[in-house]
């Protein structure tokens, strides 16, 4: 199964994540989140589209944080992108998700 994530262009989109370890929240404090959509998997971070960092979380205690892309981080070419959630968690351990991200028209959208 692929992930994929939709946006309208422009608009604010928010994806909140619960990190848990048997079935118990993990304390994220100092942990990071980096998000990156790019054309091309083969893309480096520099061509990458839009580029997010969240070190700030909802509860880092209870294992709880969001990403938020504003109306103009999401203001890029319809079509369907690529992205990856790199996680971090100060010890040297790293995981992440992929997916597709796909930037649709949104009915509202006036440029």
């Amino acid at each position: 199964m692929v992930l994929k994530i939709k946006v309208n262009r422009g608009d604010t989109l928010v994806r909140s994540f619960e990190v848990k370890k048997d079935r118990e929240p993990v304390d994220i404090s100092g942990w990071t989140f980096r998000l990156t959509v790019k054309r091309s998997v083969f893309d480096s971070y520099s061509e990458a589209v839009i580029k997010k960092v969240e070190k700030e979380h909802d509860q880092p205690v209870k294992g709880k944080t969001s990403i938020v892309l504003r109306g103009y981080d999401t203001d890029i070419e319809e079509g369907a992108y690529y992205f990856d959630v790199q996680v971090e968690n100060g010890i040297g351990d790293r995981r992440s998700v992929k997916g597709m991200f796909v930037v649709e028209r949104g009915a509202g959208y006036d440029a």
